[in-house]
């Protein structure tokens, strides 16, 4: 039986980051339309206790779906055993959260004193079903190189839930059709997802006991709740301390921030994270490849986020309307956390591929200890301005420790890093000088918002005349990806 086969690299990379940046963009769509109709039509608070219950549920999402789909993206040999044993386990893991949610969803109410938590929390855990199983579908398409129809299975099942939200919203089962589109969403992923894996030619291989995959991925479900405890104990502090409408507030600000953050961080993960675990099982050198990625990553960390750091706060007021004033004042230092963030988020696909686990329980680690106790001291204060400058510490310290740890493994070059991330936040620091010197002259939401983007254009001219400084482009260029800028003056 013939295998799956996958174009040269960097072109399959390349190919990949296409498609899934591609998918990223109709996705940023698709939400930003979503995210402005909810703002319109549930309130505050609401959509606080919402978030609040999501993000209790990211525990759950992390052992519903035991690592499975980190182990498959991560696999070096994918065969049909493989996928079947992981599709038998999201099964069961699946089912059971599903069970473990309807049996606690009146006492986290009771814990965050929400009543409405209990109902959402019913509802949002119907997703555990399907979401398992949807995770193994989508990182298996990806695996092979099938990244069209994984995209299409994204955007295919996003915009099904968001149409089933939207729709029973409009028809006054408020705010429970938000809390629905979410198991719709995840239902219609993987309905394509099956389609397309059908038509697949996997290879055949050895047996596969559920017990040895449920110890690699385990691992990877420790470390996803180390990681969670990081990212949601923001959340969880202030919904606690500073109640549902500072929560919800909160939400929705670091919500519009994480969507071109997952999107890009997803994307380039899924791209660059099968070309390591090639390379790691045919033994060739991860070094260039691992400096390449970070260099990537630099440059899509600092360069998109600072823009959206200046243009953030009047585009938000445009897309939410009244009332979100709050939540508009805390975009620019949420995005700078974004892009300290997404660097430390890539370096765990790093050491995960190079199967570094010790060191990534360390910076994991160090990383949720830093942010719970500086964020466990801004919301002490009774200030919500100061969560997003507090989460910024643990990324930081994160990224600190994992550049250590590669220059130890003789991975990367401390300061050619350095530099290259310099560099590129120079050019997103101007980016935001730019996009918010701009946007004071405007009246209104939409011209401040127009404004900011006229000031943009010719700051991003000149960086693109310079180019061939920037490190990201460089190394681009220098695998072919994209052509070389011409030299000016003498050879």
């Amino acid at each position: 039986m013939s295998t799956v086969r996958t174009a040269p690299e960097p072109r399959s990379a390349l190919a990949a980051l296409v498609w899934n940046y591609g998918g990223a963009a109709a996705n940023t769509v698709l939400q930003i339309g979503y995210t402005a109709f909810t703002a319109r039509t549930v309130a505050s608070s609401a959509y606080g206790v919402q978030a609040t219950a999501l993000a209790v549920l990211q525990v759950l999402t992390l052992f519903s779906n035991a690592g499975l789909a980190t182990y498959l993206l991560r696999s070096e040999d994918l065969t049909r055993q493989v996928l079947r044993t992981a599709r038998r386990i999201s099964a069961v893991t699946g089912a059971l959260s599903c069970l473990a949610v309807q049996a606690a969803a009146a006492p986290c109410a009771a814990l965050w004193h929400l009543p409405l938590m209990e109902p959402l929390l019913r509802i949002l855990g119907l997703q555990f079903l399907v979401l398992p199983s949807t995770a193994v579908a989508t990182a298996a398409l990806r695996r092979c190189g099938l990244a069209r129809a994984s995209v299409a299975a994204d955007l295919g099942g996003q915009l099904g839930g968001m149409l089933t939200g939207a729709l029973l919203l409009a028809l006054g089962w408020n705010p429970y059709g938000m809390a629905a589109a979410f198991p719709a969403a995840s239902a219609c992923t993987l309905l394509v997802a099956t389609v397309r894996l059908a038509r697949s030619d996997l290879p055949d291989g050895p047996d596969v006991p559920a017990r040895s995959m449920i110890g690699l991925s385990g691992t990877f479900t420790g470390y996803g709740l180390v990681q969670t405890a990081a990212l949601q104990s923001p959340l969880w502090l202030t919904a606690r301390l500073l109640g549902p409408a500072a929560a919800g507030q909160f939400s929705r600000a670091s919500l519009t921030v994480a969507i071109p953050l997952n999107l890009l961080c997803q994307s380039l993960h899924h791209a660059a994270t099968p070309v390591l675990a090639r390379a790691h099982g045919q033994g060739l050198p991860l070094a260039p490849k691992v400096r390449d990625m970070l260099s990537a990553a630099s440059g899509l960390a600092f360069i998109p986020f600072g823009a959206a750091a200046g243009l953030g706060p009047s585009a938000l007021a445009l897309l939410l309307g009244p009332g979100w004033e709050s939540a508009c004042g805390l975009v620019p230092l949420l995005a700078l956390n974004a892009a300290l963030y997404f660097l430390c988020s890539i370096g765990y696909a790093v050491d995960e591929v190079r199967k570094a686990l010790r060191g990534l329980l360390v910076v994991q680690t160090a990383v949720a200890l830093s942010v719970l106790l500086s964020v466990g001291a801004a919301t002490s204060l009774r200030n919500l301005a100061l969560v997003p400058a507090a989460m910024a510490v643990g990324p930081a310290v994160g990224h600190a420790l994992q550049l250590a740890g590669w220059h130890r493994a003789g991975l990367v070059e401390v300061p050619a890093v350095l530099r290259a991330h310099l560099v590129h936040a120079v050019i997103g620091g101007s980016f935001f000088l730019a996009a918010h010197t701009g946007a004071q002259y405007g009246r209104s939401a939409a011209s401040s918002t127009a404004l900011g983007l006229l000031a943009l254009l010719p700051v991003a001219a000149f960086w693109l005349l310079v180019r061939r400084n920037v490190p990201v482009f460089a190394m681009a260029a220098s695998h072919g990806l994209l052509p070389r800028p011409a030299r000016t003056g003498r050879p």
